[in-house]
Formats: C-alpha cells, structure tokens, sequence
C-alpha cells in the first residue's frame, strides 16, 4: 500500500513538474512577436556630426505604425518630430557663427522596416527608416539602426539601441548624426 501511495504521490509530481515547465515556455512564446497591427514609440538623442551647416545636439521622438508580418518583419510609416540645437553657419571669411536662432526643429515622413533576427523573447533588430524631412529645411532623410527589443507580454516590447541619421537639405547641406534610442512597441 505505501508503494501505491508512494507511485501515486511521485507521479502526481511529475505531471506537475512538467506543467510547469511547459507554463514558463509558454509564457516566454507569449513575448515573441506575433502578426498583426503594432505601433511604436521612440525617443533619440543624438549628436550632429561632420556637417558645414551643423554641429551640436539632437533630441527627437518619434512613432509608428504598421503590420508585422511574422516574427521576423515589421512594415510600416511614421512621423517625427527633431530638434537641433546649437546650430552653427560658416560666415563670409570661414569662420563658425552663430545662428540667430539656435534651435532648428524637423518633421521626419517615413518608411519603416524592422527585421527581427531571431524568435525568441530578446531579439537583435535591424531598423531601416527612409523618408523626407519638413520643417525648417527640407530633404532625404535615411535612418538606418541597429538595437535590442525584450519582449515582456503578447503586445509589448522596449528596445534600444544605436542609429545613424542622414537628412540631405535641398541647396544647402546634410546633417549627420549619431543617435540612441529607447522606445515602446504595442
């Protein structure tokens, strides 16, 4: 009788043990990214770099909203808005000077990819965003980027990560700057 009741016990056990094993990776598969409707919320801070018309500061934030298409691929369109600070100009004898105005603000339009590289709960992406840029001057606007997304439920992840921004203004310069970035995924 107490062999009975010794099987019964371990066994009884085991089923549980296994349930919850299989509870943890379920949990974990519910922070993989899924198809269907997502959006996202970024803010950079970057620094302006190798430009004749810029030098100083960025700071911006940005969203999105598109379809993941499997675990892997995100297509959408989003908006920005970027501040530039500190501008400089060349003067007439090459020397830097201050613009009246110091701060210059953007409205980045653009197409956005992400790629997903793996399908697990913490995934290197790689994030293209190509556009055009309004505001205080206009042009391209390319923003390649590479990061980290945590997945922490079915419909939401944080990632970061580091990105170049390149905006070409029409008859006048580009400015270059190196950003990092933090955002929200739903």
């Amino acid at each position: 009788m107490k062999r009975i009741f010794f099987l019964c016990a371990a066994l009884v056990f085991a089923v549980n043990v296994v349930a919850q094993e299989a509870e943890v990776v379920d949990r974990r598969a519910n922070r993989v990214l899924k198809a269907g409707y997502r959006g996202a919320l970024d803010v950079e801070v970057g620094y302006l770099m190798n430009s004749l018309l810029f030098t100083g500061a960025t700071v911006g934030v940005s969203t999105t909203h598109g379809y993941q298409l499997s675990p892997h691929v995100f297509v959408g369109a989003g908006v920005g808005v970027h501040l530039f600070d500190h501008i400089f100009t060349l003067d007439d004898e090459g020397d830097w000077d201050v613009t009246d105005e110091s701060t210059r603000t953007f409205f980045p339009v653009f197409g956005d990819l992400k790629v997903s590289l793996l399908k697990k709960w913490v995934t290197p992406q790689l994030n293209l965003k190509v556009g055009y840029t309004f505001g205080d001057y206009e042009g391209a606007y390319v923003n390649p980027s590479a990061g980290v997304r945590f997945g922490f439920g079915e419909r939401f992840g944080l990632r970061t990560g580091l990105g170049y921004v390149y905006q070409d203004f029409k008859n006048v310069s580009s400015a270059n700057s190196v950003q990092f970035f933090v955002g929200i995924d739903f």
